[in-house]
């Protein structure tokens, strides 16, 4: 009972929904930004777009929440093609590249970046379907050491979700507050409120890529304890 708890508010509710939510109202609140009668407040702005949402139909918020899950499946999926294609690319992991061997702030301040710039890359780049394929694991898992690799899954693969999903969704996040002003004028509060979305952004992209380079190399530990294991037996 435990397990499936953790499961369905760590891996479903807190990795899927809630930022597929998040790139939902991003969308939303950019639609609502180029639409006529909107207040000249970003945040009074985003309060009508979350305020149209209540205010539904129990048809129309079941038809949200559907969409809610969709696009956080959609941003789990492309998240985890973009690893695939540098994991597949290139002889070394996608944590080894020279982005990722900066200083943590400047990986942090150029994040939202980098997103664009991998994802634009994958698309652009990739030839086939197993160009962006992950090499699975859990084949090489000796039987004796699956409850380890189970245990890896639950303690960092929810985590990292969360935070590489959850940053993804901020991307749009920050195009709608920046499309905002554009359209409204600048203020100091609407700086503030864009800079601590795309610092936000950056930092929890950093800190999903931290939780996988952890999950990958305790993996990594596992397959060759598991080789070691399957000679010992041999």
């Amino acid at each position: 009972m435990k397990d499936f708890f953790s499961k369905v508010t760590f891996g479903f509710l807190m990795a899927q929904v809630f930022p597929g939510a998040v790139a939902v109202l991003s969308l939303s609140f950019l639609y609502s930004t180029f639409g006529a009668n909107q207040p000249d407040s970003l945040l009074g702005a985003i309060r009508t777009t979350i305020a149209g949402w209540a205010t539904a139909s129990a048809t129309a918020q079941l038809f949200l929440l559907g969409l809610c899950i969709g696009a956080g499946m959609a941003i789990h999926g492309l998240a985890w093609s973009v690893i695939g294609f540098y994991e597949s690319s290139r002889d070394k992991a996608i944590f080894d590249s020279f982005w990722h061997k900066r200083r943590i702030v400047y990986q942090v301040l150029l994040g939202p970046l980098k997103i664009v710039g991998e994802t634009a890359f994958f698309l652009f780049t990739t030839t086939n379907i197993r160009g962006a394929t992950v090499p699975e694991n859990a084949p090489r898992i000796h039987k004796d050491l699956f409850a380890h690799f189970e245990f890896l899954q639950d303690f960092y693969l929810y985590n990292a979700q969360f935070f590489t999903h959850t940053a993804y969704a901020l991307v749009g996040s920050f195009v709608s507050v920046v499309a905002f002003i554009i359209g409204n004028g600048l203020t100091p509060r609407r700086i503030i409120v864009g800079i601590l979305v795309y610092i936000t952004c950056g930092l929890f992209f950093v800190l999903g890529r931290i939780q996988l380079s952890s999950l990958f190399a305790a993996e990594d530990d596992l397959v060759t304890a598991s080789r070691r294991r399957s000679i010992s037996e041999a």
